[in-house]
């Protein structure tokens, strides 16, 4: 894939999107509730200082995992209703779906939601901190950056 900075390695940027969308799940498990992009809120916060040290650790590991949750779904929303569905039903969904499932509820073959998914997993990763995924062929980069 050309790009303006060089050429993207396909494989290596899908299987960094793809083990990110992964984590989701464990992410929004430490959060301890479904994540929506409206943020923490301060009903969220410890009420008492009993065991400071130890709530704290466990308020900022929180917290990171609800930014990093944000961050997924903000990155995803980003792409076409189709790539988002896809990546929703496969990787975000509270009963994710296989392909064939995937295939069978929005009417394509599974062929096709295998490349729907690859495409959408690239697009994901240009989304996602801006780029901050994409992995990039090196001599190409400095022939054209």
């Amino acid at each position: 894939m050309n790009e303006l900075f060089g050429v993207i390695k396909e494989k290596e940027t899908k299987a960094k999107a793809k083990k990110l969308l992964k984590n989701y799940k464990r992410l929004e498990r430490q959060v301890g509730h479904r994540v929506r992009l409206q943020g923490v809120h301060l009903s969220d916060m410890p009420k008492s200082q009993t065991k400071h040290d130890a709530m704290e650790n466990q308020l900022i590991r929180r917290l990171d995992a609800e930014k990093k949750c944000e961050e997924i779904i903000e990155a995803v929303y980003r792409l076409d209703e189709q790539e988002r569905e896809i990546l929703r039903l496969t990787f975000l969904a509270i009963d994710t779906q296989t392909n064939y499932q995937i295939a069978q509820q929005l009417g394509y073959s599974e062929r096709s939601v295998q490349r729907f998914k690859a495409q959408a997993l690239i697009h994901f990763a240009e989304t996602y901190k801006s780029g901050e995924l994409i992995v990039w062929c090196e001599e190409e980069r400095s022939v054209t950056g």
